[in-house]
């Protein structure tokens, strides 16, 4: 199914961040102890419910602008630029699990993938629209806080806090309505 607009462009943008959210925080609470990532797990899929709901009824009559984003007609999920850094991304994350698989280092997967996507997101900010930093800062950040966690407290300590900072962080933003943009290059 083709979208049809902008409305439709900006609510598949609020949608894909509400599910994004929700995964990396699922992906996190897999790290914590079994009842623990269970209530966790509950608490995120009730959360992203709620959001998607809102986001489906009470979002499709809203203006398509940003504040500090400029708007430009097209998607800019056709356009050259945008292929070409989610496909570097791809291979990026390939190569990456590759590595980290072949070396037995598979528990570091969820910081190599946090790394990859903030840096995915600078170049998006780079390209597209300063708004993509905030992202980047949030991928970013959450890969370079779970590292040190990994290392001092184990691999699921680092991957509950990597995947619970994103989580969190992207589902805050699109409770707040922010992380999404209509531009093209």
């Amino acid at each position: 199914m083709e979208l049809a607009g902008p409305r439709d462009d900006r609510l598949a943008d609020l949608l894909v961040t509400t599910v994004v959210g929700c995964a990396w925080a699922l992906w996190g609470a897999a790290g914590l102890a079994p009842h623990a990532g269970l209530l966790v797990s509950i608490a995120v899929l009730v959360v992203t419910a709620v959001l998607l709901a809102g986001r489906l009824v009470l979002r499709r009559g809203q203006p398509t602008s940003v504040e500090g984003a400029e708007a430009v007609p097209g998607s800019m999920f056709r356009s050259r630029p945008y292929l070409l850094v989610v496909a570097g991304e791809v291979v990026a994350i390939a190569g990456g699990v590759a590595v980290l698989t072949r070396f037995e280092l598979s528990g570091y997967l969820i910081e190599w993938i946090a790394a990859v996507v903030g840096v995915h997101f600078v170049l998006f900010g780079r390209l597209f629209s300063s708004m993509f930093h905030r992202l980047a800062a949030i991928f970013l950040g959450a890969a370079a806080v779970g590292v040190p966690t990994a290392l001092l407290f184990g691999t699921r300590a680092g991957q509950a806090t990597c995947g619970l900072l994103v989580g969190a962080l992207v589902l805050g933003g699109a409770v707040g309505g922010g992380n999404r943009v209509r531009v093209t290059r």
